[in-house]
């Protein structure tokens, strides 16, 4: 036969006041977690059309590269007519 019970029914003297506690704070803390975030993706949408000052659009960088690239071509043809 069984020496021991197989369940055992927790007493009221596990669920302290401190662990209560504990918990209700960690349940505040993720509701103030869900709203900061919330309230940041708000911020990013909102924002997302603004150019940080300091940033160019991948455009503009791309038509600066192919005028630094023509003006080497023109450069490169001077020197080789130089040495002929």
């Amino acid at each position: 036969m069984i020496d021991f019970p197989r369940l055992v029914v927790p007493s009221f003297d596990v669920f302290s006041s401190d662990w209560l506690n504990q918990t209700n704070e960690e349940a505040l803390l993720a509701q103030e977690e869900a709203e900061y975030e919330e309230k940041l993706s708000e911020v990013r949408n909102a924002n997302s059309n603004l150019i940080p000052i300091g940033k160019t659009t991948p455009d503009t960088d791309q038509e600066d590269y192919e005028q630094d690239a023509e003006e080497d071509e023109g450069d490169n043809a001077d020197e080789e007519s130089e040495g002929e």
